[in-house]
């Protein structure tokens, strides 16, 4: 969504008091004047549920959308064993609030 929108969210989930809650990764993607939204989306705009036992299901997923380094990043795992696909790569990058930001 609208990175503004996004971090309103982010914020407001941060003001819960659950024990514990980080972004690990994030993709900012940057549109051209009038370009719609839906234009900048790398997953469809459907919901899929994978369920418990669908870690896999879902990894093949964001392998199949170009998300594989994403899905790597969310978990805290290396990529250095991944298989790389040809296209754009993400670069993880810390912030300064202890997140991470992936950037295309």
């Amino acid at each position: 969504g609208d990175e503004r929108h996004v971090q309103a969210y982010i914020d407001a989930l941060s003001r819960l008091r659950w024990k514990h809650f980080v972004v690990r990764g994030e993709q900012l993607e940057e549109g051209a004047p009038g370009q719609a939204l839906d234009d900048l989306r790398a997953l469809p705009s459907c919901c899929q549920e994978f369920g418990t036992e669908g870690l896999a299901d879902f990894a093949a997923a964001s392998r199949h959308y170009g998300l594989e380094e994403l899905f790597l990043t969310a978990l805290k795992m290396s990529s250095s064993g991944a298989s790389q696909k040809k296209g754009p790569t993400t670069k993880s990058q810390p912030s300064s609030k202890g997140t991470s930001k992936t950037k295309r």
